[in-house]
């Protein structure tokens, strides 16, 4: 794994900072950008879609 590769771990606990940042209310990824830009490169990584990358980070389930 390089510097830059996102694995599950690392989109799971910025979801969580980011859940914990809003007050622990839902979560828009698009409104925090450092979630978003992590969501993006994860999928683009894992060859899966944003909104597959979104779930996994909610509930650490993979949809595959």
């Amino acid at each position: 794994m390089g510097i830059f590769d996102v694995d599950e771990k690392k989109i799971k606990a910025l979801y969580h900072r980011a859940w914990i940042e809003s007050g622990m209310n839902p979560v828009n990824p698009r409104k925090v950008p450092y979630l978003d830009h992590t969501l993006t490169a994860y999928a683009r990584q894992n060859g899966c879609s944003y909104d597959e990358a979104l779930l996994m980070a909610k509930s650490g389930r993979k949809i595959k």
